[in-house]
């Protein structure tokens, strides 16, 4: 039982060690965005290619979030069952 929790707690730590990572890519992309968007205003950069970084944007934030929803939802239900497996 005890290897069984040690292999949860590390479970939990790497979803979180990659959450975390995953938050700071996502904010760089945004400052990247951003930036545009600001060249944009400014008249320096054409508006399709805001658009199509704006759907860029969004798109890779829906697969961040399927992605997090999943795996946390992975270990949630080896908690519940008790079943722990490999790493």
């Amino acid at each position: 039982m005890n290897k069984q929790e040690e292999i949860l707690e590390l479970k939990k730590l790497y979803l979180i060690q990659f959450e975390k990572f995953e938050t700071k890519v996502f904010l760089s992309w945004l400052t990247i965005f951003f930036g545009v968007f600001i060249a944009w205003i400014y008249g320096k950069v054409n508006g399709s290619l805001v658009i199509i970084l704006a759907l860029f944007t969004m798109l890779l934030d829906g697969i961040i979030e399927l992605w997090r929803k999943k795996s946390f939802n992975i270990v949630i239900n080896e908690i519940k069952e008790e079943n722990l497996g490999e790493i």
